[in-house]
């Protein structure tokens, strides 16, 4: 542990003194499993199954994306990231990328099996809810899976390039309408009920969660 600190260590001080490696990036390739046509599918139905991706590499870390994702969050780094210089630099958005790619696949153990944590209601169930509720932000949501321009996350030091204002737990709305989508945790949900009830009771403005 001691050993993997001080590598840790060094790694931030050449970030710091501006020596870090940049992120690489592969060309785009197509992954997907073939079952989905049948074993006897026709080739344009297998080929439906398959996505296309990029691998962003760092030093021995490899991450896998799907392009439509990578682009998702260059759209969001190119409207948030700060200083405004940093906007439109290829090699400031690989390296925030690559860091919010890197913590939510650390926060579920980094192996493919063990699901993405990105489940998200489609989007008719958001348009509902704007509709209906006038919701206008979600509370619960990563750069990858986010709907709306305004997000909360559980990381802000890697997703407020992205756009997010951090944790549920230190946002304090006085008026609006919110949707929350978390992880199905008994105790997190029951956590965030409790926080939902003291926010309603310390406004006399109109505010509204919708939880999922």
């Amino acid at each position: 542990l001691s050993k993997a600190c001080a590598r840790a260590h060094a790694t931030l001080a050449a970030a710091r003194g501006g020596k870090s490696k940049p992120v690489k990036m592969s060309a785009p390739f197509e992954v997907g499993d073939d079952r989905r046509g049948g074993r006897d599918g026709d080739e344009e139905t297998r080929t439906r199954g398959k996505a296309t991706k990029v691998a962003m590499t760092h030093g021995k870390t490899r991450l896998e994306v799907n392009v439509e994702t990578l682009e998702k969050l260059r759209a969001l780094h190119s409207r948030h990231a700060s200083p405004k210089q940093a906007r439109g630099d290829e090699r400031r958005f690989r390296n925030d990328a690559f860091c919010v790619l890197a913590r939510y696949g650390a926060a579920r153990g980094t192996h493919h099996k063990a699901g993405t944590m990105q489940a998200a209601a489609p989007g008719a169930v958001f348009a509902a809810l704007r509709e209906t509720f006038g919701v206008e932000a979600e509370l619960c949501a990563s750069p990858v899976n986010c709907r709306w321009r305004s997000f909360g996350s559980a990381f802000l030091e890697c997703d407020r390039h992205f756009g997010s204002f951090g944790d549920v737990f230190a946002f304090k709305p006085t008026c609006g309408s919110f949707q929350a989508n978390p992880p199905f945790d008994s105790a997190f949900i029951g956590r965030l009920v409790k926080r939902f009830e003291t926010l309603l009771r310390d406004t006399n403005e109109p505010l509204s969660f919708l939880l999922i």
